[in-house]
């Protein structure tokens, strides 16, 4: 329902939703997270994401994924905060993952951090390749 509501540019019934109820999964929380992203409510998906990891409840790469997707709303300092939560719960190796952090710091301009993060991984993808050239 968070979702749905989210796609039909209601917030306010995928907050409350949210919000009403009893136990929320992690789907629950990335579905809210994601919600906040396509709202263009970038700093209020950063502040789920520390509600979530304050309750205990371990972000996944969906969590991150769902953020930096909206990378072009956020600052580079909250770029490079989800990098860090990234590397800390070791997600770096995640080719969805390192891509979209990889956008994030050519978005930005810092190429030379993409290409870092382009050498070191084990995998790549077209849009690994496309990013890194783009």
């Amino acid at each position: 329902l968070i979702y749905m509501y989210s796609k039909c540019s209601d917030l306010a019934s995928s907050r409350q939703t949210f919000d009403e109820m009893p136990y929320r999964s992690l789907i629950s929380w990335n579905s809210m997270i994601s919600a906040y992203c396509r709202d263009s409510r970038i700093n209020e998906s950063f502040w789920l994401l520390n509600q979530m990891q304050f309750l205990g409840l371990e972000p996944s790469s969906a969590t991150f994924v769902g953020i930096l997707s909206s990378c072009s709303l956020c600052t580079l300092p909250q770029g490079l905060s989800i990098h860090s939560h990234v590397i800390k719960l070791g997600l770096h190796s995640e080719l969805p993952l390192s891509n979209s952090v990889m956008s994030v710091y050519v978005h930005f301009g810092q190429v030379e951090e993409a290409r870092c993060i382009f050498n070191s991984m084990g995998e790549r993808s077209i849009i690994s390749w496309t990013t890194i050239l783009g």
